[in-house]
C-alpha cells in the first residue's frame, strides 16, 4: 500500500469512529429529551389536572351541601358552576392521557372511568335532592350527608390513587433520564479513549512503514513513536529521501492538528453534556417542588372541609338545645 493511501485510510477510520461517537451521543441525548418531554407533556399535566379535579370536587360538594342548609340560590348556582368546571377539566385530563386511544394505559382508563361514573351518580342524586327540597322546603340533612359521604369517599381515593400512579411514573422517568445522562457521559469518555488509542496505533503503523527502509529517519521516527510530536525530520536534499522526509513532516503536523482539534471538541462536548445535565436536574427539581406545593394545597382544603363539618355539627347541637329549652318553657 502506498504511503498516501495509508494516510487516507487512517483518516477515514478515525473519521468513521468520530462520526459514530457523535451519532451515539446524539441518540442518547434524544432519548433523554424524549423522557423529559414525557414528564413535561404527559405525566406532570395529568397530576395537575387530577389535583384540580380534587379541588373542584371538594368545592362543589361544599356548595351542594350549603344550598339546602342555608337556602341561598347562590350556593346552588355555585354547585352547577363547579359541576360544569368538573366536566371541562375531566375532558382536558382525558386529552392529556390519550383517552380512547391505543396509547392510553389501561389503569388510567380504569381510574378516569371510575371518577367520571362516580361524579355522574353524585350529580344525579344531588339534582333529585334539590328538586325534592325545592318542592317540600324540608331539609333532609341526613340524606344529603349520605349522598356526599358515599360519593366523595369514593372519588377522592380514586383521584389520590391516580395522582400517586402518575407521580410514580414521573419518578421512574426522572431516574431513567439521569441514568441515560450518566451513561452518555461515560460512553463519550470511553469512546474517546478508544478513538485516541486506535488513532495512535494507526499513526504508529504508518510511521513504522515509512522509517523501516530509511535509516536516516530512525532517530526522528523513534521520537515520534514515543509520542514526541514536536520534532521534525531534517531535509537534506530534494530527491526521493527529501520528499519522503517532507511527507513525513507533513504527516506529523496533521496528527498534531487533528489531536488538538479532537481535544477541543471533546472538551466542548463534555461541557455541553454537563450543562444539559445540570439544566435537566434543575427542571425536575422545580417540577417536584410544584407538585409538593399542590399536594400541600390539597391537604389544606381537606382540613378546611373537616373544620366546616365540625362547625355544622356544633351548630346542630346548639339548635337542639335551644329547641329543648323552648319546649320546657
Amino acid at each position: 500500500m502506498k504511503i498516501i493511501n495509508k494516510i487516507f485510510f487512517a483518516l477515514a477510520v478515525n473519521f468513521i469512529m468520530i462520526a459514530g461517537l457523535f451519532a451515539l451521543n446524539n441518540n442518547s441525548i434524544n432519548r433523554i429529551n424524549k423522557d423529559l418531554n414525557s414528564i413535561v407533556k404527559d405525566y406532570t399535566p395529568a397530576v395537575l389536572k387530577a389535583n384540580e379535579l380534587t379541588k373542584i370536587v371538594l368545592m362543589g360538594v361544599e356548595e351542594a351541601y350549603s344550598y339546602p342548609v342555608l337556602g341561598l340560590i347562590e350556593e346552588k348556582e355555585g354547585y352547577f358552576k363547579y359541576a360544569k368546571k368538573f366536566e371541562q377539566t375531566l375532558k382536558e385530563l382525558k386529552q392529556i392521557t390519550g383517552y380512547d386511544t391505543p396509547a392510553m394505559a389501561e389503569i388510567d382508563a380504569k381510574f378516569i372511568n371510575g371518577i367520571s361514573e362516580e361524579w355522574d351518580n353524585f350529580s344525579s342524586e344531588i339534582t333529585v335532592f334539590f328538586s325534592e327540597y325545592e318542592k317540600t322546603g324540608t331539609i333532609n340533612k341526613a340524606g344529603i350527608e349520605k349522598i356526599i359521604l358515599t360519593h366523595v369517599d369514593t372519588m377522592i381515593p380514586l383521584l389520590d390513587h391516580f395522582i400517586s400512579i402518575e407521580k410514580d411514573r414521573i419518578e421512574r422517568v426522572h431516574k431513567d433520564a439521569i441514568a441515560l445522562t450518566r451513561a452518555a457521559v461515560n460512553i463519550m469518555f470511553f469512546s474517546t479513549g478508544i478513538i485516541l488509542i486506535v488513532f495512535l496505533l494507526i499513526s504508529w503503523f504508518i510511521v513504522w512503514g515509512i522509517i523501516r527502509p530509511i535509516g536516516l529517519l530512525a532517530k526522528v521516527a523513534s521520537s515520534v513513536k514515543e509520542g514526541d510530536l514536536e520534532k521534525r525530520a531534517r531535509i537534506f536534499s530534494k530527491d526521493e529521501f527529501g520528499k519522503l522526509s517532507s511527507v513525513f513532516n507533513d504527516m506529523i503536523d496533521n496528527i498534531q492538528k487533528e489531536r488538538a482539534i479532537l481535544d477541543i471538541k471533546i472538551k466542548e462536548r463534555t461541557k455541553e453534556l454537563e450543562e444539559a445535565k445540570a439544566g435537566l436536574e434543575k427542571t425536575v427539581a422545580q417540577r417536584t417542588a410544584e407538585l409538593k406545593e399542590k399536594l400541600e394545597d390539597l391537604k389544606n382544603i381537606n382540613n378546611l372541609m373537616v373544620g366546616r363539618e365540625l362547625k355544622m355539627i356544633e351548630l346542630k347541637n346548639e339548635i337542639e338545645e335551644l329547641k329543648n329549652k323552648l319546649n320546657k318553657a
